[in-house]
């Protein structure tokens, strides 16, 4: 096994001007969304499923449930940022290593998280914490580097667009598969709908998916090349942290990608319980209501390089939040209509998918930025910081969802819904998610774009 890292296309020696790269082939973009779709068929299943698995499979109650989503994201406030700085300290060295390394051990971390192992009530709480911390480890440490990747393999703005939309690509692609297939996989590896049944299809489902995420990094990790090396930083982290708080870019990055997780995380952890108490089908429904909007979500993600070349990224951006916003008002005014209401969420998850790969765009464009003002590029921690606020948002849209269940008083064996429950769903399914979107559209319409930045790139 050897290193894909090769010499820095971009920095060239003193006195020498480097050869035009080009362009990023066909093969290298597959490859690389090859990663996020292995990370979605284990992120697609967390962000979807772990809120109906604890509570209504592993039965746990929903206001520890609430806990046990958000206290693990204080062990990754120090995981995230620690990897990011070794990717930097090595100079991007062990990016395509690390992904190699960690292929099996993400594989076996996602099955670990899923087996509902028979315990007592304190039992079950150290085993669920105990796993979703592990995988929450694992992700961290193969996740940054590969976002990291993207900076060393995509050189012109528009290429980097293009690169995300095949990562995005890949994402929306696992979580379509994620989606459409859950419920009915674990009924049938359970062999039925009982709660032991449910435990044993779930065990069975996630050992298939750790096994396709494992093989899918490694094809990442033997066909990804690195086109542009990172400069070896030997700051330390202190100054890294420095260079990366006095880039406007990045904080611009990183709270439109908090927002935007918040958004799904918000609707895809309440689509069973929004489809059975609020929309009043069965809970198997819900998977066409997640199929749907994801397979939205991915052909939006396909025709975003088009629209950001004609309209910039920034006016996108704006024109996408106000498409979602929309979006929301029509699912509010759909009540328990449920074809009315999976139209309208299949809109909003088409405007909804491009956003990812734009804030990541973003991020590639504030590290350049940053390296060119300061001569410290801080990669690796500027995107292990994103990866972080990626998993701060979901576990802290997980607590916030778990608790307006207990709010509401659910238990997996109600038949009916209270009016408090129904308030408190509709509250968590589109309040949190408008109120996310009313301030990225803020954000993104104050921001003052300078002559170079991607926000308006029409390159």
């Amino acid at each position: 096994m050897t290193s894909t890292l090769v010499q820095d296309a971009a920095m060239p020696a003193p006195g020498h001007k480097a050869p035009p790269l080009a362009p990023l082939g066909l093969g290298q973009k597959l490859a690389y969304g090859c990663g996020d779709l292995s990370s979605n068929l284990v992120w697609g299943l967390m962000l979807s499923y772990l809120m109906y698995y604890y509570t209504d499979i592993y039965v746990i109650p929903a206001a520890t449930v609430a806990w046990l989503l958000l206290v693990p994201r204080v062990f990754d406030a120090f995981a995230d940022p620690m990897v990011g700085y070794l990717v930097d300290r090595s100079g991007g060295r062990h990016v395509t290593r690390l992904m190699g390394l960690l292929a099996v051990p993400f594989g076996l971390a996602t099955f670990l998280c899923f087996l509902p192992l028979p315990l007592g009530p304190q039992g079950k709480l150290a085993w669920a914490f105990g796993s979703y911390l592990l995988l929450g480890g694992v992700y961290s440490a193969v996740n940054t580097p590969y976002g990291v990747l993207s900076n060393m393999m995509a050189i012109r703005p528009q290429e980097r667009v293009s690169l995300n939309a095949f990562r995005l690509a890949g994402c929306q692609l696992g979580q379509i598969i994620v989606a459409s297939l859950t419920l009915p996989a674990i009924a049938f590896l359970g062999g039925g709908g009982s709660l032991a049944q449910q435990q044993h299809g779930i065990t069975w489902l996630a050992a298939l998916l750790g096994a396709g995420a494992a093989a899918l990094w490694l094809v990442t990790w033997r066909s990804c090349r690195v086109r542009r090396a990172l400069p070896l930083e030997v700051h330390g982290p202190v100054t890294l942290l420095r260079t990366l708080i006095g880039n406007r870019r990045w904080h611009l990055s990183n709270v439109l990608t908090y927002l935007n997780f918040t958004v799904f995380c918000s609707e895809g952890g309440l689509t069973i319980h929004y489809t059975r108490f609020v929309l009043g089908h069965p809970a198997r429904d819900a998977s066409l209501l997640l199929t749907l909007a994801t397979v939205s979500a991915f052909a939006g993600v396909l025709v975003i390089p088009a629209v950001t070349r004609r309209f910039g990224i920034r006016h996108t951006y704006l024109g996408l939040l106000l498409w979602e916003m929309g979006c929301l008002a029509g699912m509010a005014l759909a009540g328990s209509n449920f074809t009315l209401f999976a139209t309208f969420m299949a809109l909003q998850y088409l405007a909804n998918g491009p956003v990812s790969p734009l804030c990541l765009a973003m991020l590639s464009e504030a590290v350049d930025e940053g390296r060119a003002r300061t001569g410290i590029a801080a990669a690796g921690l500027a995107f292990s910081s994103n990866t972080l606020i990626s998993k701060v948002a979901t576990g802290v849209a997980g607590f916030a969802i778990a608790t307006f269940l207990a709010q509401g008083h659910y238990r997996p064996d109600l038949a009916a819904p209270s009016a408090q429950l129904v308030g408190w769903l509709k509250l968590g399914f589109m309040g949190l998610p408008a109120a996310a979107i009313t301030i990225a559209f803020l954000l993104v319409w104050a921001s003052r774009p300078d002559h170079h930045q991607l926000a308006d790139t029409h390159d």
